[in-house]
């Protein structure tokens, strides 16, 4: 990345005049992501390094989107973050930084927003869970296990 913004600007062929936003604008999902759940775990005195799934692909996850899903999504809005930077380059570095950073936050709470229109279920169909439910069953018939009411 450092090497992209030493060369960017100089490059005969393609000069991008705020190389640095450019280079932000690739690594802006997991940069700021990283930063989002640092900073929420500090906010709630836990460690940074504090393991929980706070991170925008956990959250897309319980929304009920695949791994390939997150993946590609990712991606396009990663593109769409490089295109709208490329194209406000007579903004200057520091207004497409921001731009970028209000996008990024953007993105994040639509995803908060965003409700699932139909629940996944996975049905499990091996022999020992059959049986695990055949004896709670029986378990229930015979009171050893009392019903909710």
């Amino acid at each position: 990345m450092i090497r992209f913004i030493k060369t960017a600007e100089g490059s005969n062929i393609l000069p991008v005049l705020a190389s640095p936003a450019m280079g932000f604008g690739i690594l802006l999902i997991p940069l700021m992501d990283t930063l989002r759940v640092f900073t929420i775990r500090i906010m709630h005195g836990r460690s940074p390094f504090y393991a929980e799934k706070n991170h925008l692909h956990h959250l897309l996850l319980d929304k009920g989107f695949s791994h390939k899903q997150i993946t590609i999504s990712f991606s396009i809005a990663t593109i769409l973050i490089i295109a709208l930077s490329y194209s406000a380059l007579t903004l200057g570095t520091t207004k497409i930084i921001l731009l970028q950073i209000i996008c990024f936050f953007l993105g994040v709470w639509l995803i908060k927003l965003y409700k699932p229109t139909k629940q996944k279920l996975h049905l499990v169909r091996d022999d020992e869970s059959k049986n695990n439910v055949r004896n709670l069953i029986s378990l229930i018939k015979t009171g050893a296990i009392a019903e909710k009411e």
